[in-house]
């Protein structure tokens, strides 16, 4: 044998052969065969198709219908085979290691030549998500460029920051598809994007106080080079909060927290998470009450708050019923709910009760002090828009 053409060309002549004996029950017979093509898909790994038609000694055969593409008199095959080779007494003996269709060893080869995970890391990172509807203050992505509406998606404002300037991390994988939760905050009477906190940018952010008319920047630090997630909340038009997180080895990492109390001007240095462990999600609620969420840690509190701007934190309890402890563990940051504030507590990245999407929510009447269950919630679907 001298090429891998020739190995499986052999191999399928002396494998149809077996079919052609007299004693052979007719179903399991072949009047004749031929051999359409062969192709060697991978020479180094012995990988070959073999494209074939078998003419079964009784039409439609049920015993042969599993080859291939059944037709009136004949099937036609396409088989990918897998040889292996060894050498005995200095003659080289071939042996059929695994066989499969054309379509199940593209699907390997997608998967083994990493393409798969480009692919999945393109449509994840950079895929453009449709949009098909809009909340009254929202943005959109499209062509690369963030778009800000304050009327429900009939007009638009343009962001005039690069999507790499607005979505670069220091420490992490980018999305340049979508906008970090809590990395902005849209209302009638500020906008807010935060970026940067890179090597190549400092922490800043983009401020709107005419729904979009205008936008101006400022830089809230220059000393973060490592940012992970950013936070921005403004309480009013005038007062606004920033968390950032950096420094993260393994699972430990710092939070930094700034004020402005001129629109987002200028930024002040006010504070410090009271814990390294991951942040999760964080917000301020007035221009005293903020909550910063870590991810669970065993024994641990997932939920503080400050009553003084940041500048201390206290543990929050989040009663659950025993029924519901182990399954919902992550907290999300609370938010101002009409003459209360509620929050959502997920079943973090392994939850699988009713789907995994299901949230426990509770209610504070006292500023967040103490919560209570107020009940199941489903949200609606994460895609953007």
């Amino acid at each position: 044998i001298t090429s891998a053409q020739e190995m499986a060309t052999r191999w399928i002549e002396e494998y149809l052969k077996q079919f052609q004996q007299d004693y052979l029950n007719g179903s399991r017979r072949l009047n004749d065969w031929q051999i359409d093509s062969v192709e060697v898909l991978d020479e180094e790994a012995l990988v070959v198709q073999v494209d074939f038609t078998i003419f079964p000694y009784l039409h439609q055969s049920q015993y042969f219908s599993g080859w291939g593409m059944q037709e009136d008199k004949w099937v036609s095959c396409q088989w990918v085979l897998y040889f292996t080779q060894q050498e005995q007494e200095n003659e080289y003996w071939y042996s059929l290691l695994d066989m499969t269709t054309p379509a199940a060893w593209q699907a390997g080869e997608y998967i083994s030549n990493g393409q798969a995970q480009q692919d999945e890391d393109y449509y994840a990172h950079y895929g453009e998500i449709p949009y098909t509807s809009f909340e009254q203050y929202d943005y959109k992505i499209e062509n690369q460029i963030c778009y800000v509406t304050f009327d429900g998606g009939q007009t638009f404002s343009t962001l005039p920051l690069t999507i790499q300037e607005l979505c670069d991390v220091g420490d992490g994988n980018p999305y340049y598809n979508s906008l970090q939760e809590g990395s902005y905050c849209i209302s009638e009477e500020v906008a807010a994007f935060v970026y940067g906190g890179t090597l190549d940018t400092p922490l800043s952010i983009m401020v709107s106080h005419n729904q979009g008319q205008t936008w101006s920047p400022s830089i809230v630090s220059i000393n973060i080079t490592g940012a992970r997630l950013r936070f921005v909340s403004f309480v009013n038009a005038q007062v606004g909060f920033v968390v950032c997180t950096d420094g993260r080895t393994m699972s430990q990492e710092g939070q930094i927290i700034f004020q402005t109390k001129d629109g987002g001007q200028t930024w002040e240095q006010i504070g410090y998470g009271p814990h390294t462990w991951l942040l999760v999600d964080a917000s301020f609620v007035n221009e005293t009450t903020g909550f910063l969420c870590y991810t669970p840690v065993q024994g641990a509190a997932l939920l503080y708050r400050t009553q003084d701007g940041g500048q201390s934190f206290e543990e929050i309890a989040l009663p659950l019923s025993p029924d519901y402890q182990e399954i919902f563990v992550q907290p999300l940051a609370p938010f101002v709910d009409e003459d209360h504030l509620s929050l959502y507590i997920s079943q973090g990245d392994m939850g699988d009760y009713q789907g995994g999407l299901v949230c426990a929510h509770m209610v504070s009447y006292d500023n967040g002090a103490t919560w209570e269950f107020a009940g199941l919630y489903t949200p609606p679907s994460e895609e953007i828009g």
